[in-house]
């Protein structure tokens, strides 16, 4: 049976998805045997809180880019014309190529007269393949800076996730989601069991929290919500509240301001192994033990 999908996303950035997901990460570990993936591509945190090493790296191409054959161009600057990017420009009768400006469109290619332009694919990102310090498989994605089809990285880091969660016979695949609703949200969750929501008790969190949930709500995924340093704004922590409410969505959750996590943080350690005492990590135990009987009637 495939591995079951726990993701865990936040339409805002900076609301402690990835200190959830590296807590949940350790605590189901001690139950069954997972698999952490990290589809964050653009800036991918948990395998540094989880200590995993990069045992395989696996390029991906999901991307192309214009290369010029400088022996067969006469700088000529028809393509310059043609590039609705401005990647192609003329600089002292010379043509020049900007890399990150490319799109891989290929109509550079197309009206060069001397066929001295060629579209390839090119390597857009990696896939890291490892262990973490704490004996469990981590499967890492990448995005390499200025490239595109954040996506398609994201669809792969899954894909090999679910190949090490089959040779280690894991039980669930633990994904820390990019923040945001776009592309690469959308592929993180496409396919999964369960949608972890992470938000905090603040106008801006609570906005995009909205975004969040109509995702997993047109995708019918089940889904709950976690509120991280609940007792912030006790306002605000009653319009989640009254959101879920209203939504008929579990509150799996409340993870108190604890000083202890940024601490944890620095030191590259979940905070249910740094301080198993403190507020926020009997919080996550707890929260922990909600998720594992959802997943369990799944």
């Amino acid at each position: 049976m495939p591995a079951k999908e726990i993701v865990i996303i936040s339409a805002k950035g900076g609301v402690g998805k990835t200190t959830v997901s590296s807590s949940l990460a350790v605590l189901l570990n001690e139950r069954t045997n997972i698999v952490a993936v990290d589809t964050d591509v653009d800036a991918p945190n948990l395998g540094i809180i989880l200590g995993c090493n990069a045992e395989r790296k696996i390029p991906v191409q999901a991307s192309e880019k214009a290369f010029i054959n400088r022996d067969l161009c006469d700088d000529c600057g028809i393509c310059v014309k043609h590039c609705k990017e401005g990647a192609l420009k003329m600089v002292n009768g010379k043509l020049q190529f900007i890399y990150h400006l490319c799109e891989g469109c290929g109509t550079c290619e197309i009206v060069c007269p001397r066929k001295a332009i060629e579209i390839k694919r090119v390597d857009s990102g990696v896939i890291k393949i490892g262990k973490s310090r704490y004996g469990f498989p981590c499967v890492t994605g990448e995005l390499y800076i200025g490239e595109a089809s954040s996506g398609q990285i994201v669809t792969t880091a899954k894909r090999f996730g679910s190949m090490e969660a089959w040779k280690f016979k894991a039980e669930y695949l633990i994904i820390d989601g990019p923040p945001g609703s776009s592309c690469p949200t959308i592929s993180s969750i496409t396919g999964s069991n369960y949608v972890i929501l992470t938000t905090e008790p603040t106008p801006a969190a609570i906005s995009d929290l909205k975004r969040a949930i109509g995702l997993a709500e047109h995708f019918k995924i089940p889904h709950g919500i976690i509120i991280n340093k609940a007792d912030l704004v006790p306002e605000f922590r009653e319009e989640v509240h009254r959101l879920a409410d209203d939504k008929g969505i579990e509150i799996l959750g409340e993870i108190p301001y604890d000083k202890k996590v940024p601490v944890a943080i620095a030191n590259v350690t979940p905070v249910v192994l740094f301080d198993g005492n403190s507020p926020a990590a009997m919080a996550l135990k707890r929260i922990s033990n909600r998720v594992y009987e959802i997943m369990k009637g799944l």
